[in-house]
């Protein structure tokens, strides 16, 4: 496994990522540079991409129509900073060639000096799937098998692999990870099979809008599976990825999100999380109400000033 992983082992420190606007109305070059640089300035820790190949129309409203790909787009934020994370929250593992993804992340963390973490999961949209050929009800052990197949192409010499969706026999695929032994790997999910792919897999347990249940229960289960591998559960730290919006008012409020309140809110959430044992926070910014947000670049930045400056201090 990776041993330091400056994202998440920063002590009492919570580290801060943002969602670049690579999708939906907000999506566009002129955004995702003034978001990439801004968040480098502000002192975010990372920028992040996400990823869908194709959006069912039953869930256009929320999820589309736009939706830039995420390897590109990320290539094209390292290229307009110099210090900042660039992260996946995450690759979708089926309907992606490992041996493809592997290079492509390598190529990209060779380019940024060494920058990049690499976010993976399994998918949900059913018609994705059926666009890319891929097989839906066996993501979870395509995942698996790909991390394995990933993790050797990034290994010391040849690779040679003989799974049950991949096969390589004896060939070099560089360039090699700037970041040795390679990038960290945050593994998306929470259901039992995803943390098994924490333990067998992962550096970071990567859960998306958890509650602070959830996490509690993921960190027990986490430890039975642990047990006999010789990792400490313990040690496995707790990224989250949740939406962000700020309110006016307690009443303006979305019970069911936790970062989504006023300051104090959200303010008393962070710190409830913190004490869960999560260590980072991946945040897609809003601006507006629940009900309608107002999603642009300029939107984003405001939101972004304000967790920095209102929020972030209180953790450092």
């Amino acid at each position: 496994m990776m041993g330091d992983d400056s994202v998440t082992q920063q002590g009492a420190v919570m580290h801060f990522g943002v969602m670049l606007p690579h999708f939906r109305q907000a999506a566009s070059a002129d955004g995702i540079v003034r978001v990439a640089q801004e968040a480098e300035a502000m002192g975010f820790g990372s920028v992040w991409v996400s990823e869908h190949l194709a959006i069912p129309t039953e869930h256009l409203e929320r999820r589309g129509p736009v939706w830039y790909e995420a390897t590109t787009v990320l290539a094209f934020a390292a290229a307009v900073t110099k210090t900042i994370r660039l992260g996946t929250s995450v690759l979708v593992m089926p309907f992606r060639s490992p041996v493809l993804t592997a290079k492509a992340v390598a190529t990209i963390d060779v380019l940024s000096g060494g920058r990049v973490i690499f976010g993976a999961g399994v998918g949900g949209f059913e018609g994705e799937f059926d666009v890319t050929a891929s097989d839906y009800a066996n993501r979870g052990e395509m995942t698996t098998e790909a991390l394995a197949l990933i993790k050797q192409i990034w290994g010391d010499g040849p690779a040679n692999f003989e799974g049950k969706y991949w096969q390589v026999s004896d060939v070099i695929i560089e360039p090699k990870p700037l970041q040795q032994p390679r990038p960290p790997i945050w593994i998306g999910g929470s259901t039992g099979r995803a943390l098994r792919r924490v333990a067998e897999h992962g550096d970071v347990w990567h859960p998306t809008r958890p509650t602070i249940a959830l996490i509690e229960e993921g960190k027990k289960k986490l430890g039975e599976l642990c047990e006999g591998t010789g990792r400490d559960a313990s040690a496995i730290p707790i990224a989250l990825r949740h939406c962000l919006l700020f309110t006016d008012t307690p009443a303006a409020a979305d019970t069911k999100e936790p970062l989504i309140g006023t300051e104090d809110d959200i303010l008393r959430s962070l710190e409830s999380f913190e004490k869960a044992g999560v260590k980072a926070a991946v945040l897609d910014m809003f601006y507006g109400t629940p009900e309608v947000n107002n999603e642009t670049p300029d939107t984003m930045l405001k939101t972004m000033e304000r967790l920095m400056t209102k929020i972030a201090p209180r953790f450092s």
